[in-house]
């Protein structure tokens, strides 16, 4: 009950680090249909390359084999070396077909899930060698449904091959009427046809394997909500990981052209989230400058940067978000927003200029009202 539970709760996908966990412990996606079809395809096509050197070397030794002589057939130690050589000749006529099917062995199981040398994966577990967890696997649903793929297989093939037997009966029949030569011919052919369909048949249920191999896969890493959220937790949470974001942040600061805060005229704040600063020069400017600009992280340092220099700094909330959403860095400031800015340097300057001991000017409500709604969003 508990396993069934647990089982109905994983609802999430896995995460990429679940995923690179699991590759790390050997568990990746494998078709044993795949690399089936790759392996007979491999064989075929070295048939087709190498077949005529092969029928040749055969002939040779069917040839050899018949011009034994009678006094040679009753000696025992000439009929062994006979046998030998024959054995030995066979061998190396199939040695052209053997090295391409061990090569597409190695080979073949990359084809879905890719090469992965997993170190975990060899370490010996006591539940593999339990003879109880042996027979639990044997009878489980899993197993059985690997049986019951292999006897639909079975019955597949075993149809392919007899739809091929009997489209081609006459040929089959017909073998037995021709020379030797044209048989042995016939022969091969009929045996390149029977893998050739063959082949096709196993590349139909190649591609049926491949995505349920896939599924399941997903399947048995699938996780719980807690899981994701505990595993958000460890990684938002890791010293280097939070490095590494306010490394990428500072880095993002650094391109606002920091280094220009120190001349603006003013940074308007939100006051924590927003900063934005600018300059206005009537001498050589047509209109106020957004000399940089930033959020979070990069708004605190702007703001450590206007208290350093003594930059005048406005808490205005929604002027700041509307120059931030709105405003380019090194552009001067949008049209709509030209009497907000004009009220807030007028304000600045004003406090420039307060006579010592009189009371500071009030900050005005800054005319926003020909902005977009969303312009001042948080």
């Amino acid at each position: 009950m508990a396993e069934q539970k647990s089982a109905a709760e994983r609802t999430e996908k896995p995460t990429l680090k679940r995923l690179k966990d699991a590759r790390s412990e050997g568990q990746i996606p494998r078709s044993k249909e795949l690399t089936a079809f790759a392996l007979v395809g491999a064989a075929l096509a070295s048939m087709m390359g190498f077949g005529g050197w092969v029928g040749g070397q055969a002939m040779e030794m069917m040839r050899a084999g018949l011009q034994l002589k009678s006094v040679d057939a009753l000696a025992p130690d000439a009929m062994v070396l006979a046998t030998a050589s024959g054995l030995a000749g066979g061998l190396w006529i199939l040695v052209p077909v053997l090295a391409t099917t061990l090569l597409m062995s190695i080979l073949a199981p990359l084809l879905l899930g890719g090469w992965n040398l997993s170190g975990k994966a060899l370490v010996p577990k006591g539940s593999r060698l339990n003879p109880l967890s042996g027979v639990k696997r044997m009878f489980s649903v899993k197993t059985a449904g690997e049986l019951g793929k292999t006897i639909l297989k079975v019955i597949f093939l075993s149809g392919v091959a007899a739809l091929f037997a009997w489209t081609q009966g006459e040929r089959l029949l017909g073998l037995g009427y021709l020379s030797p030569m044209a048989g042995i011919a016939q022969g091969l052919s009929l045996c390149l046809g029977v893998g050739l369909w063959m082949l096709v048949g196993l590349l139909l249920i190649a591609l049926i394997d491949i995505p349920l191999q896939l599924y399941s896969h997903e399947k048995e890493l699938r996780m719980t909500r807690q899981d994701v959220k505990d595993e958000h937790k460890e990684t938002e949470g890791r010293p280097e990981i939070k490095q590494a974001q306010r490394q990428r942040q500072m880095e993002a600061a650094g391109r606002q052209n920091l280094a220009a805060v120190p001349t603006a005229d003013v940074v308007v704040t939100n006051p924590t989230h927003f900063a934005v600063a600018i300059k206005y020069d009537p001498a050589s400017m047509r209109a106020p400058v957004l000399l940089a600009r930033g959020a979070d992280l990069v708004a605190a340092h702007i703001r450590e940067l206007a208290r350093e220099h003594r930059v005048p700094m406005v808490s205005a909330p929604p002027l700041a978000r509307a120059l931030y959403h709105l405003g380019e860095v090194d552009h001067e400031i949008p049209l709509e927003l030209y009497k907000a800015v004009a009220q807030l340097l007028t304000y600045v300057y004003q406090l420039e200029h307060a006579s010592p001991g009189r009371q500071r000017p009030e900050c005005p409500e800054f005319d926003l009202s020909n902005l977009p709604p969303d312009a001042t969003r948080h």
